[in-house]
């Protein structure tokens, strides 16, 4: 019986939805500002979730995105750049690097202790045909912070089996707060570039701080 290794802790799934709650709530001007950055606050919602595991409250889509765009991380007709959302955590607290990772790398770093933002297909590739070349994809990003061990340590261990994602795409309900996903799956989608975040432990302590 395999168990799911949650590498967030405190963790909150958070939308990329920043029309949940109202505008002001999610740190916006107004509805018109909120609703423009609702189909481009992937990458934000991602480090909302890691913020908040490292701060223990949660750090408004709006603000994150002005410091953002502040410090260049948003191009337009482009969107967030990976080296960009890296610095922005980084200079939040989150320790982050933008990288080209194989299969085995990704899982190595999470074994380690470390969680990573995923460049992918939109939807995963379940709703349309990934394309073949991983240069070709991504579009989307989605937060991998777990993985799937037996129970039984005699088990042989298969990790590659299943990752703990959580994609905050609204319109894709079925796949949000933590969900076990098959890595083959994950991995026909990804683009293999990621935001490799550091293992937690190595720079948070008891009080969050």
């Amino acid at each position: 019986m395999p168990r799911a290794v949650n590498l967030l802790s405190p963790y909150k799934f958070i939308s990329q939805d920043t029309l949940h709650g109202g505008h002001e709530y999610n740190g916006f001007r107004d509805r018109k500002c909120a609703d423009y950055w609702r189909e481009r606050s992937c990458g934000i919602a991602c480090a909302q979730m890691l913020l908040y595991a490292k701060h223990g409250h949660i750090i408004p889509a709006g603000r994150l995105i002005e410091d953002g765009v502040a410090i260049g991380a948003y191009r337009k007709g482009v969107g967030w750049t990976h080296s960009g959302l890296a610095a922005l955590l980084t200079k939040q607290g989150v320790p982050a690097i933008a990288r080209l990772l194989l299969a085995e790398d990704l899982m190595y770093h999470l074994v380690l202790g470390g969680a990573a933002i995923l460049s992918v297909t939109p939807t995963l590739g379940v709703k349309q045909q990934p394309p073949k070349l991983p240069s070709a994809r991504g579009g989307h990003l989605i937060l991998c912070h777990g993985f799937c061990v037996p129970l039984n340590p005699e088990e042989p261990c298969t990790p590659l089996s299943e990752l703990l994602i959580s994609d905050p795409d609204h319109d894709f309900p079925d796949r949000l707060e933590g969900t076990l996903t098959s890595f083959d799956l994950v991995a026909r989608a990804w683009s293999g570039r990621c935001i490799a975040i550091s293992p937690m432990r190595n720079y948070i302590n008891q009080n969050g701080n």
